[in-house]
């Protein structure tokens, strides 16, 4: 146990070392191709303003890179992110994404253009090439810890995948309606049997499965742990992180996974007080200001768990404390100042 946590704190400490931030990733990929530094610096600045965030303001943002893309066609990094527009929004269009990737294919690397048909192909349901791609990705990298990476990007992308509704309530399964407020399709007969199945159940019987299921998807978890500490360790230089556009914000993500775990199993095992103990003293420091903004929703999760569990700690004078020391973190004051931001 000790063994591990000392391996994790090393590649933490490499980690944060050998920084790779976007801007690095977007200099280091334009400038090699010959794209000028004004655009560069564009580039940079535009991707930090749209934050990878298109559910917002699309035409406003599809205007500006459609802009700063027309100065220069060899902005690869540009037209992946007009791709992204059309991908991850709500005004999915399979053509356009199509088109803006195939636009920066021949500046891209192999690995990102295959990527880059994954998530196309993922998003919209086409499932021959999805897999085609898949293939070829797995035929690379299978057995290393890309392919770990890969599986956990698989995972993100799949949340964005187009869902084909039916036009009308012929189409739906027997027993099913489509609730037009919620967006979901509501199975009846369903909901009515797994209620009579229960039934049947003793509450002792019941708490069990309940308890060895909850075990499960701890395992689960834990193996997927695993996975990012081997990508984490994989990925510790530079070199590998600039091959694989692995910046800054991915790796504190899968930081905070890892983290997130380790903070469990310490308040399971050692208290609420030495969990929160750990993440004022090795997790909320580590928070990327430059990055902040891609990293923001994970950084927001631990911290809100963390502070709402203080509620649990019984003495008012530790609770306050406690209280106070979270107020008084890294990743408080930068949430502090993103609230602020948006406020203006």
């Amino acid at each position: 146990m000790k063994k591990n946590f000392l391996l994790l704190v090393f590649f933490m400490i490499s980690l944060n070392a050998l920084a790779y931030t976007r801007a690095e990733n977007i200099k280091d990929k334009l400038s090699k191709i010959g794209v000028g530094q004004k655009i560069i610096d564009e580039t940079i600045e535009l991707d930090y303003e749209i934050k990878d965030n298109f559910s917002e303001d699309f035409d406003n943002k599809m205007e500006k890179l459609q802009n700063l893309y027309t100065q220069d066609k060899k902005n690869f990094y540009i037209s992946d992110l007009i791709a992204a527009g059309y991908m991850l929004s709500d005004k999915k269009d399979f053509n356009k994404a199509k088109e803006y990737l195939s636009k920066g294919e021949k500046y891209n690397e192999r690995f990102d253009n295959l990527l880059n048909k994954v998530t196309l192909y993922t998003i919209f349901n086409k499932e021959k090439e999805e897999k085609r791609y898949k293939n070829e990705l797995k035929r690379m990298y299978n057995g290393t810890p890309v392919m770990d990476l890969l599986e956990f990007v698989y995972s993100g992308i799949d949340d964005y995948r187009k869902e084909e509704v039916p036009s009308n309530s012929d189409e739906l399964p027997f027993g099913s309606f489509y609730d037009e407020n919620t967006g979901e399709i509501i199975n009846t007969i369903g909901d009515i049997d797994e209620n009579n199945d229960n039934e049947d159940i003793g509450f002792e019987e019941n708490l069990d499965q309940t308890s060895k299921l909850i075990r499960e998807i701890s395992k689960e978890a834990d193996k997927n742990v695993d996975k990012f500490r081997r990508i984490l360790k994989y990925f510790s230089s530079e070199k590998m992180k600039q091959k694989f556009s692995l910046t800054d914000d991915i790796y504190r993500n899968l930081e905070l996974i890892v983290e997130t775990s380790n903070i469990e199993k310490i308040s399971a095992n050692e208290g609420i007080l030495k969990a929160l103990d750990y993440y004022i003293k090795n997790v909320s420091n580590k928070a990327q200001e430059k990055e902040f903004e891609f990293t923001k929703n994970s950084e927001m999760i631990l911290y809100s768990i963390l502070y709402i569990s203080t509620s649990a700690i019984k003495d008012e004078k530790v609770y306050e404390t406690y209280k106070n020391k979270l107020k008084a973190t890294k990743v408080a004051k930068l949430l502090r100042e993103s609230e602020a931001k948006e406020k203006k």
